[in-house]
């Protein structure tokens, strides 16, 4: 008997008979498979990792964050708000005073009649200066055409006048009332700077300015007023003639003690004498304007600075200010027609402020009209600033 067969009858003895030790082994087998099934559902709980470009990228795990409390944050949220609110305040704090310093500093170099503005709010009576007159007439080329001429210091009062109440084509001039009248209306509420004004055919007009083939489009009313008097803008002009109206612009004047400066174009519901479509003005009346703007008797104190700051735009066409020192501020207006050269504005010197006005018709010579325009800024200017009319 070999060996295998008596270990087979061992088995059977230990174990029982063939179909007991087969059950055993079952049970056996079983036993084995439950064991191996459990430790299979374990290992597929553990997800053994795979290698290569199958292998799961690892999830980066949520951390909860620990901080402060929610109460503490949202306080802490608040005071960083805070502090940042109070460092952009103190900065634009600084801004504003640096350029409220800067203002003052210009004011004090570039226009010195901000300061003389405050002297003469109740302006200052005119009286006739021989020794000015004479330095006046010396300056005036007859050769040039008829000449009219009113100069006043705003500083004391001392003033000469030559033919001053002739009446004369306004030329370009007749755009300082409208600009008058303009302010005057912003200053109620009846205006706004700001609103836009669309160029209607009626407003086209050849001659001086930019907006001829600007018809249809729309222009801020501040862009049509700096264009009006920059350029002598005729299109600008009208436009804002057409916003302020005529009749509103007359009644301004007329109020002021004006009776011969008249505008006598756009639409009207009054006649206001003369030749239709002609604007007219003298010396004395067109110096009295400027001279009320200057010292607030239209205008509040800040429509006047608007009002002195438009008229001292560099213009392009100019005779009062060709002669004087560089840098001179001159708020002022000119303007010419065929055998027509005027000019009228507010000159700012170091020490003294005032008015000039030359009007001249029936040219012979443009040239020679310009001389005598430039001629009688230059020697009231010296007059003025020598201090021989105080």
């Amino acid at each position: 008997m070999d060996k295998r067969s008596s270990n087979r009858r061992r088995s059977d003895r230990e174990f029982g008979p063939s179909s007991g030790g087969s059950a055993a082994r079952s049970r056996s087998r079983g036993h084995i498979s439950a064991q191996s099934s459990q430790m299979d559902t374990v290992a597929a709980g553990r997800a053994i990792p795979r290698r290569g470009r199958d292998a799961p990228k690892p999830q980066a795990s949520r951390v909860r964050p620990s901080g402060l409390p929610r109460i503490i944050q949202i306080l802490a949220y608040g005071l960083l708000l805070f502090l940042t609110a109070r460092v952009v305040i103190s900065a634009w704090d600084s801004v504003g005073a640096r350029r409220a310093e800067l203002l003052r500093k210009a004011d004090a170099v570039e226009t010195p009649f901000q300061t003389a503005m405050v002297l003469l709010t109740g302006g200052q009576d005119f009286w006739t200066d021989a020794s000015l007159t004479g330095t006046i007439n010396k300056a005036v080329i007859p050769a040039a055409g008829t000449t009219s001429v009113y100069v006043k210091s705003l500083n004391t009062g001392a003033a000469t006048a030559i033919d001053e109440d002739r009446v004369y084509p306004s030329a370009s001039l007749f755009k300082v009332p409208i600009l008058v009248e303009l302010l005057r209306q912003q200053s109620l509420g009846l205006s706004n700077m700001n609103t836009p004004i669309k160029l209607q055919q009626k407003h086209w007009s050849d001659g001086a300015g930019v907006l001829q083939a600007q018809i249809g489009k729309e222009f801020p009313v501040h862009e049509l007023a700096d264009l009006m008097i920059q350029v002598s803008d005729n299109v600008a002009a009208l436009a804002l003639l057409d916003l302020v109206g005529t009749d509103n612009v007359n009644l301004t004047l007329q109020a002021n003690g004006l009776q011969m400066t008249r505008l006598r174009i756009g639409q009207t519901t009054r006649n206001w004498g003369g030749t239709p479509g002609e604007n007219t003005t003298s010396a004395r009346e067109m110096g009295m304007l400027l001279e009320k703007v200057a010292t607030g008797k239209i205008l509040n104190e800040k429509y006047t600075r608007e009002a002195i700051r438009i008229l001292s735009e560099q213009q392009q066409v100019t005779w009062l200010p060709s002669l004087l020192p560089p840098g001179t501020k001159v708020a002022h207006k000119s303007g010419e027609l065929i055998g027509v050269r005027n000019e009228a504005g507010v000159i700012f010197g170091p020490r003294s402020q005032f008015v000039a006005v030359v009007l001249t018709s029936d040219l012979a010579d443009y040239d020679l009209a310009a001389q005598s325009i430039a001629r009688v800024a230059k020697a009231a200017y010296d007059y003025f600033e020598t201090g021989k009319s105080r």
